[in-house]
């Protein structure tokens, strides 16, 4: 059931993300990124967090963002007149394919939460690397 459910996930990510032109390649094909256009994110901001990844020889990593918000701030005011303050981190989640030969070896979905945009980049950049680097 699980297997379902990831391949349909996989199919409506892949769908948002096609007509996305804020895709970037690092010219090696080691990494390339999307971003759904939905995502307030530029991919120089994401790109500025990963760290500069060893990879195998023939190997490839894509990274689909599909998810993003900043920390959410929430007012709520009762009705016997009080008011609260509730503050959420935000987060970013992801598709990362790691491939090998042009041939899919892993998928894998990641998320990372923070209480702003360079802390859950940096965030996300720990998790990415240790999904990479993980044999």
């Amino acid at each position: 059931m699980k297997t379902t459910r990831y391949v349909i996930i996989s199919i409506i990510l892949t769908l948002m993300l096609l007509g996305n032109n804020d895709s970037f390649s690092d010219g090696k094909g080691g990494i390339s990124l999307k971003i759904a256009k939905s995502i307030s994110l530029k991919k120089d901001e994401i790109m500025n967090f990963i760290p500069a990844l060893e990879l195998k020889n023939g190997s490839a990593v894509e990274i689909l963002v599909f998810y993003y918000t900043e920390s959410v701030e929430t007012f709520t005011y009762t009705e016997d007149e009080n008011l609260s303050h509730d503050t959420r981190s935000g987060g970013i989640e992801a598709l990362v394919k790691i491939k090998k030969n042009g041939r899919l070896e892993r998928a894998v979905f990641i998320k990372a939460k923070g209480s702003g945009k360079n802390e859950i980049l940096k965030n996300f950049s720990d998790r990415l690397k240790s999904v990479i680097e993980k044999k």
